[in-house]
């Protein structure tokens, strides 16, 4: 997989979304949630849809950052809740990720038990951000 850190990627990925999803328009990198019970947040990448819904990016490349993924992006929903008075209809979230072996299950049975617009994206990306290719996973 290279030496690409997770946060050129980030980079990479905030420049071209349309590699994610046609229509979406960088809100901010690295965004700051306030939490004020608790630990506060960074989301990867906000962006807005061409519903002006929230969309929540969350890059993982790694099996060992993946295992974190979910668990950060239940702290996003709420601290946009929190900040934001963002309704579940008003969010929508996309996990991407180099490796899927630890989160598949996880963001599987997130996925069946939310009403919440999840999506996984497998990413496939040479050091020199080559080939790049996302792969949908499958929905319920």
């Amino acid at each position: 997989m290279g030496n690409f850190t997770e946060a050129a990627l980030r980079d990479y990925l905030a420049a071209q979304l349309n590699i994610i999803e046609f229509g979406l328009t960088l809100l901010e990198k690295e965004h700051y949630l306030r939490n004020v019970s608790g630990a506060n947040g960074y989301i990867d990448i906000l962006a807005k849809d061409l519903l002006n819904n929230y969309v929540v990016i969350e890059i993982k490349r790694s099996q060992q950052s993946s295992r974190q993924a979910i668990q950060e992006l239940l702290k996003y929903i709420a601290l946009l809740k929190q900040n934001y008075h963002a309704r579940d209809s008003e969010i929508r979230c996309i996990i991407i990720s180099t490796h899927w072996d630890e989160l598949l299950v996880p963001f599987s049975e997130l996925h069946y038990q939310t009403t919440l617009d999840i999506k996984g994206l497998k990413l496939k990306v040479d050091e020199s951000f080559n080939a790049l290719s996302c792969c949908k996973l499958p929905q319920k």
